[in-house]
């Protein structure tokens, strides 16, 4: 009899890297040309939330969050679905890698590195 391993994470989350990025374009475009060759060149399947929910969006959510190996936020634009999700993720101590293309300072900031 084959011993069941309690820990192992089951599909599709096993080996994936949960993506957090606006469900529109010009980000859908950098996601399927850019973050997605990226994170299947580390050997994980990228996982983004609306490739994964059916009726219980916020659950499915979690759960993939939880199940990955590690995450991806875009902040660009501030979008507050993708901060959200990073929420959840920095709750549970989840590594998260942090892309934005722009991002202004604010002048307390600025002023800190002047």
């Amino acid at each position: 009899m084959v011993e069941s391993n309690p820990h192992r994470i089951p599909p599709p989350f096993s080996g994936s890297c949960f993506v957090m990025v606006p469900f529109a374009s010009p980000f859908d475009r950098y996601y399927r040309n850019i973050f997605v060759p990226a994170i299947r060149n580390c050997g994980l399947d990228p996982i983004r939330g609306d490739g994964i929910f059916g009726s219980a969006i916020v659950s499915d959510i979690w759960h993939a969050i939880k199940k990955s190996t590690l995450a991806l936020a875009d902040l660009t634009g501030k979008n507050p679905n993708v901060f959200y999700e990073l929420g959840l993720a920095h709750a549970i101590g989840k590594a998260v890698i942090l892309v934005a293309r722009t991002l202004p300072m604010s002048r307390s900031t600025s002023a800190a590195y002047a």
